[in-house]
């Protein structure tokens, strides 16, 4: 099983308009060099900076996006701006994301098959399963952590996983600079969840 992490985001859904965000000060707090691609109207901005990039739309939603090479030190950085500037404009909703690809060699049986009972779903529907998901939610720290599998149609021994934490508004201080060390490290933390999550298939022989 090979495990491959695709990338990372923020998503902040407040009254932030396009036009609000100061890539200035953006660049100054990460040390980013200007923006490659920079579009700013009252309809949409977006900055373009090789491993991040800020989308705003008009109706309030930013969202920070992050390729699997950004280091620690950058996405904290990031983070940390993007969260600053959007905290006056009352955020109802907050969510650190990630997301990876699973990849089951030819002979490798889908390890979720040992977390579901398959022969119910037989039994019910009649029908016999060939691609198969989860999704569990649970209570991470102050905040509300999903995790969700989802096969991919194109290939049979692929599936996508994606990692969710929410937050109703923007967290606090000491929370909220927990929260954007998990995101940092997601890169690493996530795919060591979903081993565990599915290592009494797997085992440590399957190991990438």
């Amino acid at each position: 099983m090979r495990l491959d992490f695709q990338g990372r985001n923020i998503l902040c859904l407040s009254s932030m308009p396009p036009t609000a965000f100061d890539f200035g000060a953006f660049e100054q707090a990460t040390g980013l060099d200007r923006a490659a691609t920079l579009v700013v109207n009252p309809q949409l901005a977006i900055a373009e900076y090789g491993r991040v990039q800020i989308v705003i739309t008009p109706d309030g939603r930013l969202q920070f996006a992050a390729q699997p090479n950004a280091s620690r030190d950058l996405l904290r950085s990031a983070a940390g701006e993007v969260v600053c500037q959007v905290s006056p404009y009352a955020p109802t909703g907050v969510g650190f994301n990630g997301l990876l690809r699973i990849q089951l060699a030819d002979d490798e049986t889908d390890p979720l098959t040992a977390l579901l009972d398959e022969s119910i779903i037989v039994e019910r529907l009649g029908v016999q399963v060939t691609q198969r998901g989860l999704k569990l939610v649970y209570p991470l720290d102050d905040a509300r952590a999903t995790v969700e599998i989802a096969p991919d149609e194109a290939d049979a021994q692929a599936s996508i996983a994606g990692i969710n934490r929410h937050y109703s508004s923007l967290p606090a201080d000491d929370a909220l600079n927990d929260a954007i060390s998990w995101f940092a490290a997601l890169s690493d933390e996530f795919p060591a969840l979903v081993r565990r999550l599915l290592a009494p298939v797997v085992g440590d022989q399957n190991a990438a």
